[in-house]
C-alpha cells in the first residue's frame, strides 16, 4: 500500500519540475529576445549616428559639400540679381561681369557659411552625445584655433533671399523629421491625407508664367551665421534629435568668437606668452568682424580689447613703452564706461614696474628706468634723474575724469582697425 501510495506523489513532483523547468526556459527565451532586440536596436542607433557624422564630415570638408546638403535639406538658393528687362535699358560689358560677380559673391558667401556651420554641427553632435571620446577635446582645441582667422570672412545671410520650387510641396527637412507631426486633414472616409499644396503651386506658376519676379514670391533664406543647431534644418533633415537639455544646442557659427575665447585665450592667460597675444589679435579680428557699430567699436570694444591685450603683453616683459601703451589707451577715451577699472589696473602695473622692475632694466634695452606716481595728483622727483619717467594722476572735473600723465619716453599711438573689416 505504501509503494502503491507514492506513485502519484511521484507523478506530482515530476510534473510540477515540468512545469518549473518550461517557465524557466520560456523567461530564458525571452530575455534572449529583448537582449537582440536591444542589440539590433543599438547596432541601428549606432549605425544611424555613423551615417549623421559621415555625411556632416563630408559636408564640413568643402564648401560645395556643404551646400549641397544644404539644398537637399530644402535649403533655398539666392537669387540671382538678373539682367535688365527694360529694352531701353543697355547693359554694358562691365556691369554684366560686375551683376555675374556679385551672383557667385552671393551663392560662395553662402557656402561658405554653410560649411562652417557643418563644422560647428559635427562637433556639437559628439559634444552632445558622446563626449568622453577619446581625443576630442584636442581635435576642438585644434579646429577652433583654425578657425578663428577664417572667422571674419564668414558673412551672415540674412538678407539674402530665395524662391522655392513650385513643384516642392514639402521640404525634405520636413519629409525626414521623425518627431514632425504632418499637417494633415480629414476626408469624408475619416483617412488622413497630406496637406493638398496644389492651389499654392497653381498660384506660383502663374506668376511665373507671366514673368512676375514679385517679392511675394521670394523667402528669407535665413542667417545661417546665428541660426542654431536646435533650429537647423540641415540637423533635422539628417535626423538628429539629441539636443534637449544639451548646451550644444544653442551653438551656432557666431559663437565661434565665444568658443574661442573661452577654450584657447583664457587658458593661454594664465602664463602669458608670445602665442597670448597671437589669440588676442585673432579674437580681436573676430569681434571686430561682428560689430557693425563704427563709434561703438572705436570708443568701447576696441579700446577695452587693447587694453587687455596690453596688460598680457606687460605681464609677458614690464616695460615702460608697454605703460605708455596702456595710458595712450585711456586717454583716448575718457568717456568709457570701464574708465575706473583701467585705471586702476594701469595704477597697479605702475607700482609693479616701480616696485621690481625700475632698476634692473625696462626691458628696452637694458636702459634703467623710474617710475613714480602722486597721491595729491603732483608728480614725484628723484633729484634730477634723466632716467625714463612716467607719472599718471587722475582728478575729478564734475562728471568727467581727467587723465593726466607726463613721461620723458616719447608715446606710442595704437590705431584701432576698421569695425567691420
Amino acid at each position: 500500500m505504501r509503494q502503491r501510495g507514492l506513485g502519484p506523489v511521484v507523478l506530482t513532483i515530476v510534473f510540477f519540475q515540468s512545469i518549473s523547468v518550461y517557465a524557466e526556459t520560456s523567461l530564458d527565451v525571452l530575455e534572449q529576445d529583448l537582449n537582440q532586440v536591444q542589440k539590433d536596436r543599438e547596432t541601428a542607433s549606432s549605425e544611424a549616428f555613423k551615417g549623421i557624422l559621415d555625411q556632416l564630415n563630408t559636408a564640413a570638408a568643402s564648401p560645395d559639400a556643404a551646400l549641397a546638403l544644404y539644398q537637399q535639406a530644402g535649403g533655398l538658393m539666392p537669387v540671382a540679381r538678373p539682367a535688365p528687362r527694360n529694352p531701353n535699358q543697355t547693359e554694358t560689358a562691365d556691369q554684366k561681369a560686375a551683376r555675374e560677380q556679385e551672383n557667385e559673391d552671393a551663392q560662395a558667401r553662402l557656402a561658405a557659411t554653410l560649411q562652417a556651420h557643418c563644422q560647428v554641427m559635427r562637433f556639437a553632435v559628439i559634444f552632445s552625445s558622446t563626449p568622453d571620446q577619446k581625443g576630442l577635446q584636442d581635435d576642438w582645441l585644434t579646429w577652433l584655433k583654425s578657425v578663428g582667422p577664417v572667422y571674419p570672412q564668414l558673412h551672415g545671410t540674412g538678407n539674402m533671399r530665395g524662391r522655392r520650387d513650385p513643384n516642392q510641396t514639402t521640404t525634405d527637412a520636413a519629409a525626414t523629421d521623425t518627431d514632425a507631426t504632418p499637417d494633415a486633414t480629414t476626408s469624408d472616409s475619416a483617412t488622413p491625407t497630406t496637406r493638398d499644396n496644389s492651389d499654392e503651386n497653381r498660384r506660383r506658376r502663374f506668376q511665373q508664367e507671366q514673368g512676375g519676379q514679385g517679392e511675394e514670391q521670394l523667402e528669407p533664406i535665413g542667417n545661417w551665421k546665428t541660426i542654431t543647431m536646435g533650429e537647423s534644418q540641415i540637423g533635422k533633415y539628417l535626423g538628429y534629435h539629441g539636443w534637449e537639455g544639451k548646451d550644444q544646442a544653442e551653438w551656432a557659427v557666431s559663437s565661434i568668437p565665444e568658443l574661442y575665447l573661452a577654450q584657447v585665450l583664457k587658458p593661454l592667460q594664465a602664463t602669458p606668452s608670445a602665442d597670448t597675444l597671437t589669440a588676442w589679435d585673432v579674437y580681436i579680428a573676430m569681434e571686430n568682424a561682428d560689430q557693425p557699430d563704427t563709434n561703438e567699436w572705436n570708443q568701447v570694444e576696441y579700446p577695452s580689447l587693447a587694453f587687455d591685450r596690453g596688460c598680457d603683453d606687460y605681464k609677458i616683459k614690464p616695460s615702460m613703452d608697454k605703460l605708455q601703451t596702456l595710458i595712450t589707451i585711456i586717454k583716448a577715451v575718457p568717456t568709457h564706461p570701464k574708465l575706473e577699472e583701467m585705471i586702476s589696473r594701469l595704477h597697479t602695473y605702475v607700482e609693479d614696474f616701480r616696485t621690481h622692475h625700475a632698476n634692473g632694466g625696462d626691458g628696452t634695452g637694458g636702459q634703467p628706468a623710474a617710475v613714480a606716481t602722486t597721491s595729491d595728483g603732483g608728480p614725484s622727483t628723484d633729484g634730477g634723474s634723466t632716467t625714463p619717467k612716467v607719472t599718471v594722476e587722475t582728478t575729478q572735473e564734475g562728471d568727467m575724469t581727467v587723465i593726466t600723465t607726463r613721461t620723458n619716453a616719447p608715446p606710442s599711438n595704437p590705431t584701432p582697425p576698421s569695425a567691420g573689416q
